[in-house]
């Protein structure tokens, strides 16, 4: 998930943006908690800053200041168009306000594609998708974002990771892990490795392996 003060996780399948809320008294990771176990595999994204709402939303930050109902809702990035696009937004998870960015939970969605298709992104908001790399790039340009991961496995056993900051760079420099800031969490740090590599897919390698390109090998951008 993402949300206006980045952190990011990796997960068996979602992506979602989330509000910061450092008035707080509770940690992040004890509020998410009680949502990983209903949501299973998410990637959020976040917003630090509700102080500064916008007329036209920009986030799910911003949806649910006003809506506070989880859903599919049209924002605007003006940085990446004039026309609104459909994002999921999740209103529960650590007091809400994530935008969902990729969702995995049933093998439904076939991960394994071209470059242009991450690009643009592909799947169902309301099952499993990803947002798009152009996206999520305009997402983590517009305002400092956080970006947080949950996983689950079979048994049951839920993890995740959140990091405090998260951005990408644009398509001229291959979408690479441009923002990674601190890291907290249950899952590890497997993101930090990533730092600053850019981009690759099925058709496209731009990843330091030689003999079997990380796309191709775990069939998935």
């Amino acid at each position: 998930m993402l949300s206006d003060s980045s952190r990011i996780g990796n997960i068996d399948g979602t992506i979602q943006l989330v509000n910061f809320h450092l008035s707080d008294s509770r940690t992040g990771l004890d509020r998410q908690e009680e949502v990983i176990r209903d949501s299973k595999k998410l990637i959020f994204l976040k917003n630090a800053d509700l102080s500064n709402l916008r007329s036209q939303e920009r986030n799910c930050g911003d949806v649910i200041a006003k809506s506070s109902t989880s859903g599919i809702y049209e924002i605007v990035i003006p940085s990446y168009s004039k026309t609104p696009f459909k994002v999921a937004c999740d209103a529960r998870t650590d007091r809400g306000g994530w935008t969902i960015i990729l969702r995995r939970t049933d093998g439904s969605e076939n991960f394994s594609r071209d470059w242009n298709t991450y690009k643009n992104g592909f799947g169902s908001l309301d099952g499993e998708f990803f947002l798009g790399l152009d996206k999520i790039h305009a997402l983590t340009s517009d305002t400092s974002m956080e970006l947080l991961v949950a996983l689950e496995d079979f048994e049951g056993d839920i993890r995740y990771e959140r990091y405090d900051r998260f951005g990408i760079a644009n398509e001229d420099k291959q979408y690479a892990l441009s923002t990674l800031g601190e890291a907290s969490g249950t899952a590890g740090d497997s993101l930090r490795k990533h730092h600053q590599m850019k981009w690759s897919t099925m058709d496209r390698n731009n990843d330091l392996m030689v003999k079997i390109p990380c796309a191709a090998f775990y069939t998935a951008g």
